[in-house]
């Protein structure tokens, strides 16, 4: 009984390998129907012995999560960073499970038909995650604004807007464990068709200047957005599916406000796609991480602005070079 636990719990893994590999696709396959399938099967293999409690079979689905995670781990199917982020989502969908799969074992008298149905379960993942691939969906996407005041004038706030230093303060939490984050932006000329490359801690954003208003707004399109993350992993240069090509930064923008008492307010706005499912999920983790680096470019913005002697006209212009 444990050995087909055990069992249940690799297949698990490799079938969520099969379909990644397979299909490119992180959906409601992977994340909403396999973690149910596991605490179901995990109820169903327990019960081949005799009848057990509700708590046991609960308690037994969640180690089986953790021996999935491990594997996902040791395969080098995903990073560490994927599978915290997916807990919250797959814990309650693998006890959902269980509690289901335990009163359906009570059902079922016949051992081999409780086997059966477990291999069954399991040999469809990848059928159904090559069916979800064939939708035709629009792609989950958001936009993002934050927004800070700033105690200097507009004019002065502006020079930062285009291209800035490197940001030095220490990265927040989620940018420590792997997260890409802004580190520096720089521009090639000024006005519109004009290019920026913003460095992140994963490689160049590029991107074209698309409106161009000083001192009042600057937006731009982004041309290649660099590896969402560097995951965490037992091997070196591993690079799971969803680095690439499932985070897309599309366009961006700056607008600045002259406020009382020569303040200004900038408001920061981002754009993206975000290829997960189910969006209800993914979207306000990601507006998250968003948020935080807006904060990161707006607060160093704000920093140098406030800590910059103000220059005369003649020794700046409002356009960067």
């Amino acid at each position: 009984m444990i050995t087909a636990i055990l069992l249940n719990a690799i297949g698990v893994a490799v079938m969520v390998g099969v379909s990644l590999e397979s299909f490119q696709l992180y959906g409601w396959v992977i994340f909403v129907l396999t973690p149910s399938i596991l605490g179901f099967n995990t109820a169903l293999l327990y019960s081949l012995g005799q009848k057990r409690s509700v708590g046991s079979t609960a308690a037994l689905s969640c180690v089986s999560l953790l021996v999935v995670a491990l594997a996902i781990l040791i395969f080098a199917i995903e990073g560490l960073i994927c599978l915290i982020m997916v807990l919250p989502i797959a814990l309650p969908l693998c006890l959902l499970g269980a509690y289901i799969g335990h009163f359906t074992a009570n059902c079922i008298n016949r051992r081999y038909l409780k086997v059966l149905t477990s291999v069954v379960l399991l040999a469809v993942t990848p059928l159904l995650t090559a069916l979800e691939a064939q939708r035709t969906v629009s792609l989950p996407s958001s936009k993002v604004t934050t927004s800070i005041e700033v105690n200097c004038a507009v004019d002065k706030v502006w020079k930062l807007i285009p291209e800035f230093s490197a940001i030095t303060s220490e990265p927040v939490l989620i940018f420590k464990a792997g997260i890409a984050f802004p580190l520096s932006c720089r521009m090639e000329g000024s006005g519109v068709g004009a290019p920026r490359f913003c460095e992140l801690s994963t490689g160049s954003m590029t991107e074209t200047i698309t409106a161009w208003n000083p001192p009042y707004h600057l937006a731009f399109d982004v041309l290649k957005t660099p590896p969402s993350m560097r995951e965490i992993s037992f091997y070196n240069n591993f690079h799971p599916p969803h680095i690439e090509g499932f985070y897309v930064s599309k366009k961006g923008e700056f607008r600045l406000t002259s406020l009382p008492n020569g303040r200004t307010r900038i408001d920061g706005t981002s754009h993206y796609e975000n290829r997960l499912w189910p969006e209800s999920y993914w979207l306000p983790i990601s507006d998250f991480v968003v948020r935080q680096v807006q904060l990161r470019v707006l607060n160093h913005i704000k920093t140098l602005s406030e800590s910059t002697p103000a220059l005369t006209p003649d020794s700046n212009s409002s356009s960067p070079q």
